[in-house]
C-alpha cells in the first residue's frame, strides 16, 4: 500500500502510522479468518531479513491497536 491509510473502527477514523503497520494490517486483512503467526508477520514486514528484536518491535505488538486517531 502506498501513502496514508485511514481505517474506520467503531465509527471512528484513524490513521495507520508507518509502512510496517500498514504491512501488518494488509497481511491480516489478506488472511482474514485464518491464524496468522508472529513468524509470518515478521517475514512479511522485514522481507526475510528481520532484526534480532523483530518480535518485540512488530507494529501493534503489546498494544490494543495499531491505529492512532
Amino acid at each position: 500500500m502506498l501513502g496514508p491509510l485511514t481505517v474506520r473502527y467503531g465509527g471512528r477514523d484513524g490513521l495507520m502510522p508507518g509502512a510496517k503497520a500498514r504491512t501488518v494490517l494488509g497481511h491480516l486483512v489478506a488472511h482474514a479468518g485464518h491464524l496468522v503467526t508472529t513468524d509470518a508477520l515478521i517475514a512479511e514486514v522485514w522481507a526475510g531479513t528481520p532484526p534480532a528484536t523483530a518480535a518485540n518491535t512488530l507494529p501493534g505488538r503489546g498494544r490494543g491497536h495499531v491505529c492512532s486517531t
